[in-house]
């Protein structure tokens, strides 16, 4: 199936936007001091011999990473974090064991926002590159193409919201309209609003879950032509074709909020979903999957699966934590954009925080896009071997019934065959059957209600049905 492209004007062909959309960003120190020598008396005052204790400053917590002394049991750590939150005043959450030391993070006392125009470039990289946050390491990337789709969750007020949007305008600054095609579905109609203009945009942004069913149902007819053309051309995925052809854009299917849409409409959103995950990495085809009830009946065994790179924020509970993170401790987390990444090939996963784009910065950015492409998109159509031309006597009888037109079978109810108010014949020729083919359907419809009375008359005998 050709996809549909948008017009757009010669000199936009490659242009993409620049930091100018943001706001200039003053510099602070940071003033938060670790507290190496308070954890070490800690620890030793519970019995642990700590030979050392080394911190990195964060933008939400400090990483202490403590090296026991020989033979020392690195569990007692683990158990000793509740005690170590309640002396410290602050949330305390094991992170794992990082060489020859143990990870303790601790929030800080003033968390420091990290704005996204610190990530954000004008060059176009070719991948899905977007940026994560800011751990203990320094600046976090990911990569959707490579990852190749990502779940993310997180209670309200955890960041989430702001987590999507940022690498939204992360992939915009780097992705022209032919480039990078988005699929975006919003059942709360607010979250992805500022984004309804969009040239990017292969279809207006589905808000309920018929809406929801119809766009992922377009992305399988792409994927699947998309598969044809590769198998054409002697490819296997979208990077060896693009070397060899015009090139194909990749498209983000993001879902603000999968929970929604599983309730009212699971049975046929989950194959969808999975068939997407399953298939969509070769054809350049991405999910993000984002919820605030991250429970088995949202993340399935069968999306999690398919799924593995996952975001995780905030969450009410270990239960929680588990199903969208795989183990416990998101359910720790402080929210405003503090959260976990875990990927494929990471053994713990890495706390960050997540960037920050105010409202006004993506506007400016939406409204560059809207004005280098002023012509919204036209919706996907399926494949057009699909497409039927209208039958000419279904079309007229369609404007009858807009005009107030009744049929003639709509005025007779079929109650009137059995009382005998009409034979089985008249209720055919009046219907508009010719005579052939009521002379084929009129035996069938007298032995067809003739079974029906015998059925019913024993059901009020208490008889056993013939």
């Amino acid at each position: 199936m050709p996809e549909t492209a948008t017009a757009k004007p010669a000199s936009a062909a490659h242009e993409l936007p620049t930091g100018a959309i943001f706001d200039p960003v003053p510099t602070a120190l940071d003033t938060e001091i670790p507290s190496e020598r308070r954890i070490m008396a800690l620890l030793n005052g519970e019995g642990l011999t700590v030979e050392s204790v080394e911190s990195k400053v964060g933008p939400s917590v400090i990483l202490y990473a403590v090296k026991l002394a020989e033979g020392a049991d690195p569990r007692k750590v683990e158990r000793f974090i509740p005690a170590l939150s309640l002396a410290l005043g602050k949330t305390a959450r094991y992170a794992g064991i990082m060489g020859d030391r143990v990870g303790i993070e601790v929030a800080r006392k003033t968390r420091r926002t990290v704005p996204l125009s610190r990530f954000a470039t004008g060059d176009a990289r070719g991948d899905l590159s977007f940026p994560i946050g800011e751990s203990v390491s320094g600046l976090l990337d990911g990569d959707l193409a490579s990852m190749p789709h990502l779940l993310v969750a997180g209670t309200t007020g955890s960041g989430k919201s702001t987590f999507v949007l940022s690498m939204l305008a992360s992939l915009l600054m780097q992705h022209t309209p032919d480039q990078l095609k988005l699929v975006m579905v919003d059942p709360k109609q607010v979250e992805l609003s500022a984004f309804a203009d969009l040239p990017h945009l292969m279809r207006p942004i589905a808000t309920d879950s018929n809406d929801a069913i119809a766009a992922l149902r377009d992305v399988v007819a792409v994927m699947g032509v998309r598969y044809s053309t590769f198998k054409d051309a002697g490819v296997q995925n979208l990077s060896d074709y693009n070397a060899q052809n015009a090139p194909m854009g990749r498209i983000v299917v993001v879902v603000d909020e999968l929970a929604d849409l599983m309730i009212q409409a699971g049975k046929v959103i989950e194959p969808l979903i999975v068939r997407l995950a399953q298939l969509g990495r070769a054809a350049g085809v991405h999910l993000v999957l984002a919820t605030q009830r991250p429970d088995r009946k949202t993340f399935t065994p069968l999306i999690v699966s398919n799924i593995p790179a996952r975001v995780v924020f905030a969450v009410q509970s270990h239960h929680d934590s588990i199903v969208a993170l795989g183990r416990t401790g998101a359910e720790l987390l402080t929210g405003k954009g503090d959260g976990l990444l875990l990927t494929v090939g990471m053994r713990e996963p890495e706390r960050f925080q997540s960037p920050f784009i105010k409202p006004v910065e993506l506007q400016r950015l939406v409204t560059w896009w809207t004005g280098k492409y002023p012509v919204a998109p036209e919706p996907v159509l399926e494949d057009p071997a699909d497409t039927v031309e209208p039958d000419p006597a279904a079309a007229a009888l369609r404007k009858q019934l807009d005009d107030g037109y009744v049929p003639p079978w709509k005025k007779q109810r079929p109650s009137l065959v059995a009382t005998g108010a009409l034979t089985p014949d008249e209720v055919l020729a009046d219907a508009g059957f010719t005579p052939a083919v009521v002379d084929a359907l009129s035996e069938v419809l007298a032995d067809r209600i003739a079974a029906l009375t015998v059925a019913k008359i024993h059901d009020q005998l208490g008889g056993t049905r013939p």
